[in-house]
This record gives C-alpha cells, sequence and structure tokens, in this order.
C-alpha cells in the first residue's frame, strides 16, 4: 500500500491522508443525516433510517477498500474545481437538485404527500446499495474516472467491461441510484423532480466531456465510433 499511497500523496492536490479522508466520509454521512432528519421534522423517518443501513456500511466499507487499493483514484474523486465554465454550471445546477430533492424527502414525510409502501422502500433501497456498489466498480475499472471533466497525462481510453457496452457507465448507474433513492426515501415527488432534470443534467454534461475527450485524448474518437452508446443500450 505504501507505494500507491505515495504516488496518491504527490499528485495533484491536496496530499491523501487517512485522518482527512475519514474527516471528509464522517462529514459527508453527517450531511445525509442532516438533509434527511431536519426536513422531516422526526427521528421516526423509517425510510431514512433504512437508507443510512445501507448506504453507511457501503460507503465505509468502499470507501476504505478503495483508499488502501486505489488511492489514487480516491485523490482525483476528491478534486471538485472543474476547469471548464459549462462543467461548473452543470454541477451547481445538479448540486442544487440532488440537496433539494433529498429535502424534498424529509418535508414529503413530514407533510405526508406520498405513501410509497414499506416494500417499494426496502427494494429501492436495495437498487441504491447495489448501483452505488456498481458506480464503486466502475472506478476500480478505470481509475481515471475522477469527479472533474479533465485529461491527465497518461490517461488512456478504457474499453473492457461495461466501457465495451456503453461510453459513459458511471452515469448509467448514477441515473439508476437517483431515479431509485427518492423512493427508497418515500417520496414520489422528490422521483417526479429526478426523473426530469437529472437526466437533463447528465445529457449535458456528456457532451461536454466528449468534447473535451475527443480534443484531449487520444483513441476517444474511435472509441465513441466503436461504442455507440452512451447510457442505455440501443436507447441513449
Amino acid at each position: 500500500m505504501s507505494e500507491n499511497a505515495d504516488q496518491a500523496k504527490h499528485a495533484k492536490g491536496s496530499p491523501l491522508t487517512p485522518a482527512g479522508f475519514a474527516v471528509r466520509m464522517v462529514l459527508a454521512l453527517s450531511a445525509y443525516a442532516l438533509m434527511l432528519f431536519l426536513p422531516a421534522g422526526t427521528p421516526a423517518y423509517v425510510p431514512g433510517w433504512i437508507f443510512l443501513g445501507v448506504i453507511v456500511p457501503l460507503g465505509t466499507g468502499a470507501g476504505i477498500y478503495l483508499f488502501r487499493n486505489h488511492p489514487a483514484l480516491v485523490e482525483r474523486r476528491m478534486r471538485y474545481r472543474e476547469k471548464e465554465g459549462q462543467q461548473r454550471v452543470i454541477i451547481a445546477a445538479m448540486t442544487v437538485v440532488y440537496v433539494g430533492g433529498i429535502v424534498l424527502c424529509g418535508l414529503d414525510y413530514r407533510w405526508g404527500w406520498s405513501q410509497v409502501p414499506l416494500s417499494a422502500v426496502i427494494a429501492a433501497n436495495v437498487v441504491v446499495g447495489l448501483s452505488y456498489l456498481g458506480v464503486c466498480w466502475v472506478m476500480v475499472i478505470n481509475e481515471f474516472a475522477g469527479r472533474t471533466i479533465e485529461v491527465e497525462e497518461d490517461q488512456t481510453v478504457v474499453d473492457t467491461g461495461p466501457y465495451a457496452v456503453v461510453r459513459h457507465p458511471m452515469y448509467s448507474l448514477v441515473l439508476v441510484f437517483t431515479l431509485a433513492l427518492p423512493v427508497g426515501l418515500g417520496s414520489y415527488w422528490a422521483l417526479a423532480l429526478f426523473a426530469v432534470a437529472i437526466p437533463v443534467a447528465l445529457h449535458f454534461r456528456m457532451v461536454n466531456e466528449e468534447k473535451v475527450l475527443l480534443e484531449e485524448l487520444d483513441g476517444y474518437d474511435e472509441y465513441r465510433k466503436k461504442v455507440r452508446w452512451r447510457v442505455m443500450p440501443y436507447l441513449w
């Protein structure tokens, strides 16, 4: 692990340390709890607890695994500053929609707007967990899958695994995650918001991302011609 950790430590951005990584994990999970239970107005928000029961152990376990085995990838995922102006706008819009949707789920529970069966809540949270693990799997296959849109000096085109089926498998799984999440949190209203806003935002993000990749990543044009679909075979 020491060689990989040293690689991440000297990578672009802030040095990666176990303490800093742990703090970010705790802050992220705490933010989820606040966004859920404050709007719900009660700690008895059952869908919220089911979601946390899924995401906390998965997020912790996956985070520890990636930090120990793929520290350079984790460092890339912790970069938030986009170089592309259009991407900054898209990410800001997606953040507002995502946070607003989570808050809406809590408000929905408080005021009883949706009546989602417990079985649907549980099933949706299973999908949330599986799609989260899928995102981690995609990141392991493509360690250049950073949070920001940039091409690094030694980056190459990945065309194996899910990348042989669609060009943006991470976005495919993010879409599944964000559509299952509001049902898992018991809100049809948040589902309607996510179903409209998230695909639109992902579309614009992918269009801009592929423009950058075509200009800066050798072999991407050939890959794009070989793999036709962006996120869903025969559909998108």
